[in-house]
């Protein structure tokens, strides 16, 4: 098939077809298992199966039993699962997997003599042999039309060239991170974030790149999973360079570390670390009931004293009811007196 016929097969609209039922497969190689359709809902798990793939039809087993496509959510077209493996496929498999080490060779061995700056990282047969699919790095894009020309017919199979970044490229060398642990990217990474310097400031490190950088040459994927964390913690956090004040001396907040959650203050005088909560006593204190360095003295109008006053106005309102009635009693008897006196006058 020539190169034109393979554009034109490769242009035309794919078929989207509808499956009774659908299950998931793990292939070799391949870090997590895909779903794929099929009518056959007696497949097993562990069960060996040939599904087809946009490389080509490949090897895999059942890691989930046939379920209704009634309950897939996914809007990803499914692929379908060709037939259960037979131990010619196995045999096939293990005859094209023989193979890898040499045609990486021949593809090595070919760019050198078109003068083609490319390191080729992977190569991978389909389960027939019928399409061969090489990765490879590269720091600027590389025209490799020649190449495929040249190779089509030594590997004997429709190639597929494709060229990964930094990252893809660590993870299917791998290799051993700072921490002493086997690449993330090669352990559970099926996808990269993007990673900015901004998430190293924000985690407040050294901004040493070198140091700041894995395997693969760019900043290091574990920079994102803590990053959120940080963001919610330092929001708890006084900002650098806010004055506070004990009482005696100001202090300005110099550094904040999250994992201690100690807080930096430096004044004129002294420098000195406090926890997170003893910041927040410092700042927001407690009202203090203030001491009178006078001795305490009775209101002039405490309850006691008017209840004292009270009863004084009482008696002496009791005392001037009591001088008036003699006054009114000797007025009367001064009267009869006159009255007497007169009387016997007039006899």
């Amino acid at each position: 098939m020539s190169d034109e016929e393979i554009e034109k097969q490769e242009a035309q609209p794919e078929v989207v077809r509808h499956f009774s039922y659908f299950a998931s497969v793990l292939m070799n190689g391949v870090p997590r298992p895909y779903y794929f359709g099929t009518e056959d809902d007696g497949l097993e798990t562990d069960e060996a199966v040939i599904v087809e793939t946009v490389t080509g039809f490949e090897l895999g087993k059942i890691v989930e039993e046939p379920r209704s496509t009634q309950e897939y959510k996914s809007s990803l077209a499914l692929k379908e699962i060709v037939r259960r493996a037979t131990p010619n496929d196995f045999k096939m498999r293990e005859y094209f997997d023989s193979k890898t080490e040499a045609a990486l060779k021949i593809c090595d061995d070919e760019a050198k003599n078109l003068g083609l700056n490319m390191r080729f990282l992977t190569l991978h047969y389909s389960v027939d042999g019928a399409k061969c699919t090489v990765t490879y790095s590269s720091d600027a894009r590389v025209d490799f039309r020649e190449l495929l020309k040249v190779l089509a017919p030594k590997l004997n199979a429709r190639i597929d060239l494709r060229q990964v970044a930094p990252r893809d490229r660590a993870k299917s060398i791998g290799g051993v991170g700072v921490c002493g642990l086997p690449l993330c990217c090669t352990s559970f990474l099926t996808h990269f974030d993007v990673i900015s310097i901004s998430k190293a400031k924000n985690q407040m490190l050294s901004l040493n790149i070198p140091k700041l950088s894995g395997a693969c040459g760019k900043l290091m994927c574990c920079l994102a999973f803590e990053d959120d964390l940080y963001t919610e913690e330092k929001a708890k956090f006084p900002k650098i360079g806010t004055i506070i004040t004990d009482g005696r001396n100001e202090y300005k907040v110099d550094s904040i570390n999250i994992i201690s959650r100690t807080i930096k203050l430096v004044s004129k005088l002294d420098t000195k670390f406090v926890t997170l909560e003893e910041y927040l006593e410092i700042g927001n204190p407690k009202p203090k009931k203030q001491e009178s360095p006078f001795p305490e003295i009775t209101p002039r109008f405490s309850p006691e004293l008017k209840s004292n006053n009270s009863n004084q106005q009482n008696r002496k309102d009791d005392n001037g009811q009591s001088h008036n009635n003699n006054r009114r009693h000797n007025h009367n008897r001064r009267n009869r007196h006159r009255d007497h006196s007169k009387n016997n006058n007039q006899q």
